[in-house]
């Protein structure tokens, strides 16, 4: 029954022992033990503190290349309307001035033709008068005395003469 019951003497040892124990530890061991865990929990603290100031960067970070995204996506619509835009203005000048050469080209080739038409004219008034007067020279030539015999001879200068 000792050890239900324990003696003063042992209780007093006991006491003793486990005061000079927390007296050591008090003053040699905790110390360190309570620094130690201090600065622990300060590196905690600070790594938790980094940790949602790189967590709030991140997420700023994220916003920010949507952001720059999607200006690149409108920068990007607008130069393609710009681009459609350019090529309908070119397009559409190209056709105007292809219009305007082609109706000027017309013009000429009719100034052309009419002048290739008056010449041909002219050359044909020309060699009618010089008909004329190659019949009117060899009818001055042979003095004719009738009619029918001016009607054959004019035929039968008309039918040597060869027309260009």
């Amino acid at each position: 029954m000792e050890l239900l019951i324990p003696e003063v003497g042992l209780i007093f040892w006991m006491l003793l022992s486990f005061s000079f124990l927390l007296f050591i530890l008090g003053k040699y061991a905790w110390p360190i033990i309570l620094s130690s865990l201090k600065k622990r929990e300060d590196y905690i603290r600070e790594s938790l503190i980094t940790a949602h100031k790189a967590q709030d960067d991140y997420y700023r970070l994220q916003k920010d290349g949507s952001e720059i995204l999607n200006k690149a996506r409108v920068q990007q619509e607008e130069i393609l309307m710009e681009a459609r835009n350019l090529k309908e203005t070119m397009l559409a000048d190209a056709r105007i001035i292809a219009q305007e050469e082609t109706k000027r080209q017309m013009e000429l080739a009719k100034v052309q033709i009419q002048l290739e038409r008056d010449r041909a004219l002219a050359d044909l008034k020309k060699q009618a008068a010089l008909l004329s007067v190659d019949i009117a020279e060899e009818i001055l030539k042979r003095e004719l005395v009738d009619s029918k015999e001016q009607d054959r001879l004019i035929q039968q200068l008309l039918d040597n003469v060869k027309l260009n």
